[in-house]
């Protein structure tokens, strides 16, 4: 994959994360019940969004550098690679959240119903993170 595809992927799932960052903040201050789940998406979307963070600069640096590596990025983009899991992830969660809060139905209680499928979620997104982390490691060794 080339270099801008792979950047330009990664830029998009970073402006996902943002994007469930600041629906939650959204959410933090109408919502008191909900506060720790939510406290737990924000925090665990912002650690996946400088992860990719991360992974885009190295892109964007080998991409300068000339450097071979650039194909070592293909296992992490390959269709059922970690970075086309996180974004599918995210993509899911932030549809939740949309779901949720467009319901008529008090988000208090709609979470209370939904905590453990969005614990199980920020779990596999945790999982994820760090298949990408371990990728960054091993990439810049």
């Amino acid at each position: 994959m080339d270099p801008l595809s792979v950047t330009a992927s990664i830029v998009t799932v970073i402006h996902l994360a943002t994007k469930i960052t600041t629906q939650c903040w959204d959410l933090h201050s109408e919502f008191k019940s909900a506060r720790k789940d939510i406290d737990r998406i924000i925090d665990e979307t912002n650690t996946v969004r400088e992860v990719l963070e991360r992974l885009a600069r190295l892109v964007d640096d080998i991409d300068r550098d000339g450097d071979s590596r650039l194909s070592d990025f293909d296992v992490i983009v390959a269709p059922n690679g970690p970075f086309l899991k996180c974004h599918a992830e995210l993509s899911s969660l932030k549809a939740e959240l949309r779901n949720a809060t467009s319901s008529n139905f008090k988000l208090g209680f709609l979470w209370s119903l939904k905590g453990k499928d969005v614990a199980r979620r920020l779990d596999r997104i945790s999982r994820i993170k760090q298949d990408l982390q371990l990728a960054l490691t091993t990439d810049q060794t």
